[in-house]
């Protein structure tokens, strides 16, 4: 038996090397949680792989580091987020996702926008991932409230206010028939039709 109950590689694994032997060799070892990276769309393929690999070989909690805001796009970080939430459903074990946004080495002020982003795109990701201390929950349904159920909800939610991604309700998960998301409004148009959604009985995933 080893002296130790888990191991943390914190550095993480890389996906394209998992092969059913490696899987089973690292069974002998109690990692907890297994580490990798999604970073780019097409790494996909070995992606699911090796999160397969590993799930058949015994392990069932996965960190899945997710870069973004390098040569990427936000419709791209989403899709990257839904296999990641779609894995996690359909074997039944507990991946989080943990995204991670680019900065040069050399850029002290953490400013970089990448070209593909706007500094708005940027902040609302960290307001969706504050309420979470920077990880996206596995469980399927607080990932579809909080990144949406699908490519146009999130480009919603990221076209909105800074403000109204980050007061929206996120211990409510709302109804498929009530769900709608803010469009660009003014200050008073926002208010005027908060007040008449209140009086509808309708609910806007803010408070």
């Amino acid at each position: 038996n080893l002296p130790f109950k888990e191991v943390d590689l914190n550095g993480g694994l890389d996906a394209r090397y998992i092969t059913p032997t490696i899987a089973l060799l690292l069974s002998f070892i109690p990692l907890k949680p297994v580490r990798l990276a999604f970073d780019h769309m097409n790494q996909q393929k070995q992606f699911e792989e090796a999160i397969k690999l590993l799930f058949d070989a015994g392990f069932k909690d996965f960190t899945v580091y997710v870069i973004f805001n390098f040569n990427d796009t936000p419709a791209e970080l989403y899709y990257r987020l839904k296999v990641i939430r779609d894995l996690n459903k359909s074997l039944g074990c507990r991946i989080t996702g943990y995204p991670m946004r680019y900065s040069p080495t050399n850029s002290v002020k953490r400013k970089y926008v990448d070209d593909n982003w706007s500094w708005k795109e940027l902040r609302n990701i960290q307001c969706m991932i504050n309420p979470t201390h920077g990880i996206v929950s596995p469980n399927p349904d607080y990932f579809d409230y909080v990144f949406g159920k699908n490519e146009e909800d999130f480009l919603s939610i990221m076209s909105m206010d800074e403000k109204d991604v980050t007061y929206r309700n996120k211990n409510e998960l709302i109804d498929d028939d009530k769900y709608q998301l803010l469009p660009p409004l003014t200050d008073t148009e926002y208010l005027e039709l908060k007040e008449s959604i209140k009086n509808e009985g309708l609910h806007y995933p803010i408070v």
